[in-house]
């Protein structure tokens, strides 16, 4: 941080700024990437608040997350934020932090359906994925999906617009995780 206004100041805790350049170093926790909660507090301070960096050196993807909304840190050297609340900084792949923590499978919906539903699948890692339908007799009636998927979250439509009403499986192989659900078709 570079304020000026500072030197010769004492925070809450009585320390002396002794120079307008502020810095503190902690290692990030997350094995995957390098993560950062931003945090302040604000004194005396109204109105918006411009956050300013410079990216030389640094090759890695780079995201300032705020409130949700991602930043390219790399494009941009400043943004303008109305609080210092909810302020992350990335260092590495986004997607894999965003990723789920765990594997699921929702509910299909709608379901019943005509002539099509959906299904989102959360992937906690990378992987071969395959999504097979089956009629009751447990013949495989179509494949939804059947390789490389990334980790996080997708959604998988089934048209079954061509087949005759009843009741299917879905069955889901994600790695280690399997899970099927019934669906029901009625035309």
């Amino acid at each position: 941080m570079d304020k000026s206004e500072w030197v010769g100041t004492r925070d809450y805790r009585g320390i002396l700024a002794d120079s307008r350049y502020f810095a503190h170093d902690m290692r990030s926790l997350d094995n995957d990437n390098q993560v950062w909660e931003v945090k302040g507090d604000l004194y005396n301070v109204t109105g918006d608040i411009e956050l300013n960096w410079e990216m030389e050196g640094l090759e890695n993807d780079t995201h300032l997350i705020v409130e949700g909304q991602a930043y390219n840190m790399n494009e941009l050297s400043n943004i303008t934020v109305s609080s210092l609340d909810g302020i992350t900084v990335v260092v590495g792949d986004l997607t894999s932090y965003y990723a789920p923590s765990e594997f699921a499978l929702s509910a299909a919906y709608p379901n019943p359906f005509n002539p099509s539903t959906s299904m989102d699948i959360d992937l906690n890692e990378s992987g071969h994925v395959s999504v097979m339908v089956y009629n009751v007799l447990g013949q495989m009636v179509s494949t939804l999906v059947n390789g490389h998927m990334d980790a996080g979250y997708h959604s998988i439509k089934w048209n079954a617009e061509n087949m005759p009403s009843g009741m299917y499986l879905v069955k889901v192989h994600a790695g280690e995780n399997v899970q099927t659900q019934k669906i029901m078709l009625l035309k």
